[in-house]
């Protein structure tokens, strides 16, 4: 199992190095997804950032200051308070924007949740474009 797991990752890797002059293309492998494996995806964005929360906070001094206290709940936040379908929702309704198709599903995760939060999106969607096509850009030279 663990052999599947690391060719698995080399493949990941060596496809996102190969891809990244070109783009990869995260809303064509969002659309492809099946509701299953999108809501175990999310799920499993979900359980990571929980994850990453309950370390931190382990790991965190007595002497920490409220405001780390306070940072740490604010990205603990992405990890539950929403359902999983809405949030399949409004990234599937995001990725039908082609200006979105590379910004990768993670972002496009916390995005959503803003979204669906009520929060004001363009100004962050628009920052996430730019990253990804300087990144393509970048990657061309």
């Amino acid at each position: 199992m663990k052999r599947i797991a690391i060719y698995i990752v080399l493949l990941t890797c060596f496809g996102t190095t190969t891809l990244a002059a070109e783009g990869y293309d995260y809303s064509a492998r969002w659309k492809a997804w099946d509701i299953n494996i999108q809501r175990s995806y999310i799920i499993g964005v979900k359980e990571g950032i929980e994850v990453g929360y309950f370390t931190t906070i382990g790991n965190l001094s007595k002497d920490a200051s409220p405001n780390d206290e306070i940072k740490i709940m604010n990205i603990l936040k992405y990890g539950s308070s929403i359902d999983t379908n809405k949030i399949i929702e409004v990234m599937s309704d995001m990725y039908n924007d082609p200006a979105n198709s590379y910004i990768n599903n993670v972002k496009m995760f916390v995005l959503a949740q803003d979204k669906i939060e009520g929060k004001d999106i363009s100004k962050l969607l628009e920052v996430e474009r730019e990253k990804a096509y300087n990144f393509i850009k970048l990657n061309k030279k």
